[in-house]
């Protein structure tokens, strides 16, 4: 119950939504939108990744129904097990189909409350991810974040860490310069929240994170 409670004071910062309860999915407002809690099955966590841009066009669901076309960026985020907690999925957006059955041959990439994962910056060590504060503050005229929340992943696989841990890593599609719950495009030079390179040192190397298109969200 405390991870829906977290869950749900994320969402109502950026939209007024009602808590649901656990296995319970909720439509907001008289928009398609659909939150569901996804359980025992593995998800990809995007936070703290960062992306590049393939130059084709992909196609995101919005919540009054059809899509909207925006640029597509790919991403590689460590695949985590759900486990009886869960993840959490808009599942009529991104490019759900309304329920939390898996891709063919992949993975969601979803919203979870975990602090401390696999991250490229560390070699793909588990370690803590934080908000990034400079992204969070200024960014360059350029600078964009991606969405993964609610997205299809590919190419699961594994690979070893520098520590010598297994990791499961797969490839995100997800749009960039797309809002999180609107499905509107967000000009470049918009702050954004994100964990990409947030616990690095010094400001300056937390603020090149910024402009390497790192996944943005809650």
């Amino acid at each position: 119950m405390k991870l829906l409670k977290l869950f749900a004071v994320a969402v109502m910062a950026v939209l007024p939504v009602l808590a649901f309860a656990p296995g319970e999915s909720r439509a907001a407002g008289k928009s398609n939108t659909e939150f569901k809690l996804c359980k025992n099955t593995p998800y990809a966590l995007c936070a703290a990744s960062t992306c590049k841009a393939t130059g084709k066009k992909m196609a995101v669901n919005t919540p009054e129904g059809g899509t909207r076309n925006f640029p597509e960026a790919e991403c590689t985020c460590p695949v985590l097990p759900a486990g009886d907690t869960g993840a959490f999925a808009n599942v009529t957006g991104g490019n759900m189909q309304g329920s939390c059955k898996p891709p063919k041959n992949g993975v969601w990439s979803l919203y979870s409350t975990v602090t401390t994962f696999p991250q490229k910056v560390y070699g793909w060590n588990n370690h803590a991810a934080v908000v990034n504060d400079a992204c969070n503050a200024q960014v360059a005229p350029t600078d964009q974040s991606v969405n993964c929340w609610s997205f299809a992943c590919d190419k699961v696989r594994t690979v070893t860490s520098e520590d010598g841990t297994t990791v499961t890593l797969a490839t995100c599609h997800c749009p960039i310069g797309e809002d999180v719950l609107s499905a509107l495009p967000v000009p470049p030079g918009t702050t954004f929240v994100t964990k990409a390179g947030g616990d690095l040192p010094t400001t300056e190397q937390q603020q090149k994170f910024c402009g390497k298109l790192p996944v943005g969200g809650f």
